[in-house]
């Protein structure tokens, strides 16, 4: 079986991370028809996020983010 630490170790978040792998292909695949968005996070101000989204079809939007934090530090944010 493929990700077997996470299985072993994060078994409730193993679907969830399955379906992140099988969808970052379809977003990469359909980045250049990205809408780029900006919201200040509301549990803490500090982080300011730029997300992309990409709609597939009429009823799944693929959605990932950049933080970036008080230090400046940029991550990326998977949803």
């Amino acid at each position: 079986m493929k990700f077997k630490k996470i299985d072993k170790f994060n078994k409730k978040y193993l679907k969830a991370f399955i379906d992140r792998i099988d969808n970052i292909s379809l977003f990469l695949r359909n980045l250049k028809n990205a809408v780029i968005t900006k919201k200040l996070n509301n549990t803490n101000k500090s982080i300011n996020s730029i997300y992309f989204l990409v709609q597939i079809n009429k009823n799944k939007v693929l959605e990932i983010g950049l933080g970036k934090d008080k230090t400046d530090q940029y991550y990326d944010e998977m949803v």
